[in-house]
């Protein structure tokens, strides 16, 4: 996609009403506490960065194995 339209593109699903409160809600959660965050390298690689997927656990979120 060109630069001028990926400026203005908001993206093929809409934005769902209660957007707002959803953001807030899962803002104030992560405030409330240390997330844990892992690591993995990517299999993707660039010249001028290190290149890893980020994965994002909270209290709230669901666990594979066990929280």
């Amino acid at each position: 996609m060109p630069l001028d339209k990926l400026k203005d593109y908001t993206g093929s699903t809409p934005k769902p009403e209660d957007f707002d409160r959803y953001l807030e809600e899962a803002l104030e959660e992560l405030r409330g506490g240390e997330p844990n965050v892992e690591l993995f390298p990517a299999e993707f690689h660039s010249p001028v960065a290190d290149c890893y997927h980020l994965y994002l656990f909270h209290r709230s979120a669901r666990c594979k194995n066990s929280c």
